[in-house]
């Protein structure tokens, strides 16, 4: 058997796994089954074809014989449900026929990932003082600390009373009242935007 893992995982997203069960003998194996320990960075959501049995993180897939020369191909999709780590994935194959060759030697395998996610940061710096009918400019600092990309990035400003918007650098994607917003957009790891407000 062999198990294909994902290098990377991202943290909220799908992930597959790719298992492979191959008879190397001369005659077929009868009564195959696969068990799949999933890790527990990660939730069950749906495989081809699918398991005959889920028991918590253990997936059993029952294959019936396998002819020799035969391999028959397992996909198993994921949530990944945790923000760091390295979850290990591991299989086992079994059979009611005698095997020959390496016996159960190479019926099992196991592969890592490494999830990543991303870690904003917001830092936000006001002037110290405001003079009445004078205008004042407040900045803030958007910075990915993580490792993955920060989807669709948004940053919310809500002005404090007694102060109207003027202008901002870059553009607000939307002014509403006090409140002003900025679309930023994909954020990569270690990146970060200036964001001016007057």
């Amino acid at each position: 058997v062999a198990l294909t893992c994902p290098i990377n995982m991202i943290a909220g997203d799908s992930a597959s796994y790719t298992i492979a069960v191959t008879n190397l003998g001369t005659t077929t194996a009868r009564n195959v089954v696969l068990l799949d320990s999933l890790p527990a960075e990660v939730a069950y959501s749906t495989a081809s074809p699918a398991p005959s049995a889920i028991n918590g993180q253990d997936l059993t897939f029952a294959l019936g014989d396998i002819p020799a020369g035969a391999t028959v191909d397992i996909t198993v999709v994921v949530d990944v449900t945790s923000t760091s780590g390295n979850p290990t994935n591991s299989v086992a194959v079994s059979t009611d026929s005698v095997e020959g060759g390496s016996g159960s030697a190479n019926n099992s395998d196991s592969c890592s990932s490494t999830v990543l996610a991303p870690d904003l940061e917001l830092a936000k710096s006001c002037p110290a003082t405001l003079t009445a009918g004078e205008n004042a400019t407040f900045s803030v600092i958007v910075t990915n600390l993580g490792t993955s990309d920060a989807l669709n990035t948004v940053v919310s400003d809500t002005l404090p009373d007694g102060v109207t918007f003027v202008a901002a650098s870059p553009a607000p994607s939307a002014v509403n009242g006090q409140t002003v917003e900025f679309a930023l957009g994909d954020l990569a790891p270690d990146g970060s935007v200036s964001i001016s407000i007057e």
